[in-house]
């Protein structure tokens, strides 16, 4: 038994070393300018982007009055001049297909009751019926938060994770790949351009959310509580055309996963006048023209409901 035990113990450390090794030669010759572990692989992300620079960016220390999370309506749909204009300091920790599974590690590693006045969750059916896997890549590469990384790998249960984190170690000193010129500070990207042609909808008309999602809102919502953080969860506009039988549906599992004392829930999806093309970029994100359309009406809601003071510096 005991050989058998030493036995497994040498052949795990050698696989471990000739793991590290190839990785390591894999990570740092490049072909061209690319490394070549990113012509082996397509899925492992690149360093760098917005989710990089406003994790660089965001201090924790420093008082928000708002902060947002989500997918890329989150990060594209919230503009933090919008926000300053009527008086309030706000930070877009929005990232790449972030899922509530990516968001409840960003907001334990970073969020509190003295650094966050409003947390406000943007969630619509697409994030809740997602795996969390492209958030899960994204985040491992790109958060500045180790123990964000760490969680987000082990979340997958499977061997990709053992890549991110190498991929993450070994290039933890490098500087970014690229930077996305949308990225203009504070956690915020700007779209300007405009639907370029009338885009042809497919609408199943059916929502079926993904078991692990709802674990994960309901588990934001107990840690906000916890924590003492204000939390308002948003669904910001979606085009006319847009599939409402599959929304409806998410409003009726939206009232029960929040139940009667949960969060606040503010759906702007529906009943407002954007154009699908003028205000929007692709088939459900805003542009800045819509983004610039929804926020007030987004703030005139959460002012009237006192939850930020009255536009201090309309």
């Amino acid at each position: 038994m005991r050989r058998l035990i030493i036995n497994a113990v040498l052949l795990l450390g050698t696989f471990t070393v000739l793991y590290l090794a190839v990785f390591t030669l894999l990570v740092k010759v490049r072909r061209g300018d690319v490394p070549l572990v990113h012509h082996v692989s397509e899925t492992l992300p690149w360093k760098g982007g917005a989710t990089w620079r406003k994790f660089q960016e965001f201090d924790p220390a420093q008082r928000w009055d708002v902060v947002v999370v989500g997918s890329s309506h989150a990060y594209r749909g919230y503009d933090p001049a919008l926000f300053a204009a009527r008086g309030s300091r706000m930070f877009n920790l929005g990232t790449s297909a972030q899922a509530p599974s990516n968001s409840i590690d960003i907001i334990r590693a970073y969020l509190n009751a003295e650094n966050t006045g409003l947390l406000i969750l943007d969630v619509f059916e697409t994030p809740m019926r997602n795996d969390g896997v492209e958030g899960v890549t994204d985040l491992t590469r790109n958060v500045a938060s180790d123990a964000v990384a760490f969680r987000q790998a082990l979340s997958l249960r499977d061997p990709r994770a053992i890549n991110m984190l190498a991929l993450r170690w070994l290039t933890r000193n490098d500087p970014p790949t690229y930077l996305d010129d949308d990225y203009i500070g504070a956690g915020f990207s700007r779209r300007t351009d405009s639907v370029p042609a009338p885009i042809q909808y497919i609408n199943p008309g059916t929502f079926e959310p993904d078991p692990q999602q709802v674990r994960a809102l309901k588990g934001i919502i107990n840690l906000c509580r916890d924590r003492s953080i204000p939390l308002v969860l948003a669904c910001h506009p979606m085009p006319h055309q847009g599939d409402h039988l599959a929304h409806a549906r998410f409003l009726e599992l939206m009232d029960e996963w929040r139940g009667p004392e949960g969060p606040l829930f503010l759906d702007f999806a529906t009943g407002h006048d954007l154009h699908d093309m003028h205000h929007f970029y692709d088939h459900n994100h805003l542009n800045q023209a819509g983004v610039e359309r929804y926020v007030p009406v987004l703030l005139d809601s959460l002012e009237a409901l006192g939850l930020l003071p009255r536009g201090a510096a309309r």
